[in-house]
């Protein structure tokens, strides 16, 4: 069975993916997997936690990943406005196939909050994102069923 991308490499997929990180002009946020670096200012990070208990019977897993979003210093409302566009990408949208996965669902356990100001007094915005999400390949040995 190929196994599947870890959440948050797919997550970054969908986000650069879009219009919402970096194109390479000035200002625009880059997308980090499991790391906030100190620079750039403007960065969005991405890092797995616990999901659910996986279900011994369906060949089907819920991942939780936390997104979070830092701008410059005094850009407050900046970063607040980019992890609602990003919550808004992620929510409602249609089911798709990334990296051998196929993620069926996008919820959120509760809404976007702001986290904390880091060292450099630089806003830190977050949000906690719930996905279902299936193989693609299930062929190889496993005791689940594909649904």
């Amino acid at each position: 069975m190929a196994y599947p991308n870890a959440l948050e490499i797919d997550l970054a997929t969908i986000l650069r993916g879009s219009t919402l990180v970096s194109t390479g002009s000035t200002g625009d946020y880059s997308v980090f997997v499991g790391i906030r670096p100190n620079s750039p200012e403007r960065a969005i990070s991405i890092a797995s936690f616990g999901g659910g208990s996986p279900n011994p019977k369906w060949l089907m897993d819920t991942v939780n990943a936390q997104i979070s979003v830092r701008a410059g210093i005094y850009e407050y409302q900046l970063a607040s406005q980019k992890i609602q566009k990003i919550k808004d990408l992620l929510l409602g949208s249609t089911t798709q196939t990334i990296g051998g996965s196929k993620y069926v669902s996008f919820t959120m356990p509760n809404d976007v909050s702001f986290l904390q100001y880091d060292e450099d007094q630089r806003p830190i915005w977050r949000m906690d994102i719930t996905c279902i999400r299936e193989p693609t390949n299930s062929t190889g040995q496993t005791n689940r069923q594909s649904l």
